[in-house]
């Protein structure tokens, strides 16, 4: 059997693996989380700014302005400004990685992440992986819950499950 070596080629500013034997035998190789071909990425800088804007026009944004006038004695220009800035700050994390996925078709994990005191119902588990996916996830990181089967089955991206018991290491 011939071994093909894998190839990395640049075409419109966007980078693609062209995954060989070399790379497709590897026991690390996983197809769903491996880097998108340059047709299947859909994502340009429009898609990245419209994500932006609809994370910074949002419920949290209204009730921290809220907080920063009524709590923190702020004028509505001070909370504006500050809402502006920390706004600006998501932002930075944002661009880098979203540029860096898309121009080297690295898939996005999105993480569903649940507190101390929160229910982990069936229900939650399948609207918050739907609305990762939804948001562009490639890939969405969730807990093992009752009904999990029907989580997966609503979920349109590979779901990889966290927690579960501690197994012991290998040596």
């Amino acid at each position: 059997m011939q071994q093909s070596r894998s190839e990395v080629t640049e075409r419109d500013g966007l980078v693609e693996l062209s995954a060989g034997s070399d790379v497709l035998d590897s026991p690390r190789y996983n197809h769903d989380i491996a880097p998108t071909r340059v047709e299947q990425r859909t994502w340009n800088r429009w898609h990245i700014t419209a994500l932006w804007i609809g994370m910074s026009i949002c419920v949290p944004t209204y009730t921290l302005g809220g907080v920063l006038t009524a709590y923190f004695g702020l004028s509505v220009g001070e909370a504006l400004l500050a809402i502006l800035l920390a706004n600006l700050v998501v932002l930075i994390p944002l661009t880098l990685n979203a540029f860096a996925g898309t121009r080297y078709g690295i898939p996005t994990l999105g993480v569903v992440a649940v507190g101390k005191q929160m229910e982990r119902t069936e229900k939650f588990f399948q609207l918050a992986t739907r609305v990762l996916a939804e948001n562009g996830a490639n890939v969405v990181k969730s807990y093992y819950c009752d009904g999990f089967e029907r989580v997966a089955a609503a979920c349109p991206v590979p779901i990889v499950i966290a927690g579960g018991k501690k197994l012991p290491e290998l040596e």
